[in-house]
């Protein structure tokens, strides 16, 4: 199965799941027993995946030292001479371990540039002939919006990120042997052959709408844009061993006024041989006939039945070559978006798209995402946003009434209703989504909605099945930072948000989250420390150094930041007001502030149940009145 098996205890998942993440970012090849695929056998997979390996490593921690299946693997690994011993915990290994070397984890917070992590690496790959790959390229940094959004969230800025076509069928597995034929398939960016640069939304935007029909494929795993994105210059072979994929297509497209050509090619990813390829000569207007051909001869050559799913991989599209034009041209837009301007734009260049085609159920499910947007982040004023959020929800309901088996159009809603504070009716959206098919973006999105509901095992599940699709997208990690933050396990939280770090320098809400799972884990000056390059004008960085101070006592620094929070943030930004005025025992202040809040349906009203910044509020009676009008499911 796997070069490398890694034994732990389940109590410990939380925390060893970012060594995993560390190796297989170092390239090893490693199996742990979230790899399990729902309907296989639990101990027959387990000792295949044992008997498999050449190396086996043991987490020792404090728990682990009594787990009779932990020291079973050990002693079975030490008999065949597999056996590398790391220690999680500062605790002594069972009888007859002792005598054995083991690497000292116990202080690396976040397996990143320390030592010890490198003295593992490297016995790995001594052990398994693993070379020393290049790490993965970094990527370039998320812009950071800087004005105040009403969407809280723990660290400020997230929202509303739903993919913006319909979302796929989807079945979580990894490693290439673990079931007979894996489906697992990259979709790298389509060449732009047309000889004009400015005509790579096109090829780019087939490439997304490909995925998203390929994803509507029973058993088919499609890696995410982010990531396919970012290893556009990579050979197929590499493709596939950094995105832990099975098939990797490529293509190339031209476009002339006449005429549309796609070239296609699937390659087997481990051997680099090419299973088949394709030529496409399309009219214009018939660019969804290319996508539906593509993803047919995909499915056949994985051998998948297209048999009841055939209209799924077609849904929401148009016939207009047109109108098909001018929503590639807003999704592009809506994917770099970085201003309210460019989110105005998205709306109406999806407005032009729906006079044109008004059945085209994708151009009404952009024009949704683009309003939530606005309403969530570049309002200037609560009855705006609440305007905003009430168009973007007619928006979303009109593409499932065309489009009833869209999934991403309940999940939209179901994002748009939370922030709305309808919390009980944006779960049965979620729900209904769920049971249609989900994408990375989806399980980002999702995986939000139940962190903040505060059912935490289920949301870090999809939070790191979101990684696990787009691996090397940064909002997808500092998404599952996020959450783990909410969850209150503040190691694995930071740990998270320094991988995003590492991935994109800039990035706010990891060195937000960050700030605050140090801050939490009693490390102040460390959260001070994450903080520090961050803009010092933005809200969130004002808000975030607010609360440290305030947690450390610094009243005269608290007052002097809490003046300048109430003056960027206007009266848009209650939940955060009354966050920071808990942290600093003013209750009866902070309850004023939430009750403002409720009354304009203030979207971070939504964190109060599972934030561990609500701590201090939560013994007062005012407390529950609140999460009972917040009608949580």
């Amino acid at each position: 199965m796997s070069d490398i098996f890694l034994s732990y205890v389940r109590e410990d998942k939380a925390r060893v799941a970012p060594l995993v993440a560390r190796l297989r970012f170092a390239e090893l090849d490693v199996w742990w027993d979230d790899d399990i695929l729902p309907d296989q056998p639990w101990e027959a997979t387990i000792e295949q995946a044992l008997a498999d390996a050449d190396t086996v490593v043991v987490c020792w921690s404090r728990a682990s030292v009594a787990s009779e299946n932990v020291r079973a693997e050990a002693r079975w690994a030490k008999g065949q001479g597999k056996l590398i011993q790391v220690f999680i915990d500062r605790c002594d290994p069972p009888l007859f371990f002792g005598e054995r070397q083991g690497i000292d984890l116990a202080r690396t917070a976040d397996y990143r540039d320390d030592p010890a992590i490198e003295r593992l690496i490297t016995r790995l790959r001594e052990r398994t002939g693993a070379t020393n790959a290049a790490p993965v390229a970094a990527g370039a940094a998320i812009p950071v919006r800087s004005r105040f959004s009403r969407r809280a969230m723990i660290a400020g800025a997230g929202s509303i990120a739903i993919t913006a076509a319909s979302t796929g069928g989807w079945l979580w597995w990894r490693g290439r042997h673990l079931v007979v034929h894996d489906a697992s398939i990259a979709v790298m960016p389509f060449a732009n052959l047309s000889g004009d640069p400015a005509q790579s939304y096109f090829s780019d935007g087939i490439s997304e709408e490909l995925r998203t029909a390929l994803g509507n494929l029973p058993r088919v795993r499609v890696i995410g844009r982010t990531s396919s994105e970012k290893l556009r210059d990579d050979d197929a072979v590499d493709v596939a061993k950094k995105l832990n994929v099975s098939n990797v297509l490529t293509g190339s497209l031209r476009r002339s006024p006449t005429l549309i050509r796609v070239s296609a090619q699937l390659i087997d990813g481990a051997t680099g041989v090419q299973l088949w390829s394709n030529s496409y000569d399309r009219a214009p207007g018939d660019a969804l006939s290319i996508q539906t051909g593509i993803a047919r001869d995909v499915a056949q050559s994985l051998r998948i039945t297209l048999a009841a799913n055939a209209a799924a991989i077609t849904a929401g599209g148009t016939a207009s070559a047109n109108a098909h034009d001018l929503y590639l041209k807003a999704r592009a837009m809506f994917a770099s978006r970085a201003t309210g301007a460019d989110l105005h734009e998205v709306v109406t260049l999806a407005d032009s798209a729906i006079v044109l085609d008004p059945r085209y159920a994708d151009a009404h499910l952009l024009r949704a995402l683009a309003l939530a947007n606005i309403a969530g982040g570049f309002d200037t004023d609560a009855a705006a946003s609440q305007a905003d959020y009430v168009r973007a929800a007619d928006a979303a309901r009109r593409a499932i009434a065309l489009a009833p088996d869209l999934a991403a159009g309940y999940a939209t809603l179901g994002a748009i209703l939370a922030d709305q504070l309808h919390i009980r009716d944006a779960a049965a959206q979620y729900q209904r989504a769920a049971g249609l098919g989900q994408d990375g973006r989806f399980l980002e999105s999702y995986s939000r909605f139940l962190g903040r509901l505060g059912d935490a095992d289920a949301a870090i599940d999809l939070a790191g099945k979101a990684v696990a699709l787009d691996p090397l997208d940064p909002l997808a990690i500092v998404n599952r930072a996020e959450i783990l933050l909410l969850a209150r396990r503040f190691e694995a939280a930071a740990a998270a948000a320094h991988d995003t770090i590492i991935m994109a320098p800039d990035n706010l809400d990891a060195h937000l989250i960050l700030a605050l799972s140090q801050l939490f884990l009693g490390h102040k000056r460390e959260a001070g420390a994450a903080l520090v390059a961050m803009p010092a004008d933005n809200v969130y960085v004002i808000w975030t150094k607010l609360i440290v101070a305030a947690r450390a006592g610094e009243t005269a620094e608290a007052d002097r930041l809490q003046r300048q929070l109430e003056q960027a943030g206007g009266d848009a930004a209650n939940y955060q007001y009354a966050m920071a005025f808990a942290q600093r025992g003013k209750i009866d202040k902070a309850f004023a502030a939430l009750d403002r809040g409720w009354a304009e349906r203030d979207p971070g009203l939504f964190d109060l149940r599972a934030s561990p910044l609500a701590d201090p509020l939560r013994g007062d009676p005012r407390f529950a009145t609140l999460i009972a009008k917040l009608d949580f499911p």
